[in-house]
């Protein structure tokens, strides 16, 4: 992740987000609810809007490196 190196993807993205609605929907069936993975899926929302469904899943973490200066 710190070396910025998103287009080499183990895990695109996209299938990331895949992953995380169906977690979503499933949970939803057995009234369960979620606190941290809607918000990461938002984040990857924003990513996707962006261009980078391709990209490996860890590019949603890629404006708050660069703020750190990583």
């Amino acid at each position: 992740m710190t070396t910025g190196k998103f287009s080499e993807a183990s895990w695109e993205l996209s299938m990331a987000r895949k992953d995380a609605r169906l977690m979503i929907e499933e949970t939803q069936k057995n009234n369960v609810t979620l606190d941290v993975i809607p918000a990461i899926a938002k984040q990857m929302d924003r990513f996707i809007e962006r261009g980078h469904g391709k990209d490996d899943w860890t590019v949603i973490a890629k404006d708050a490196l660069e703020s750190s200066g990583e």
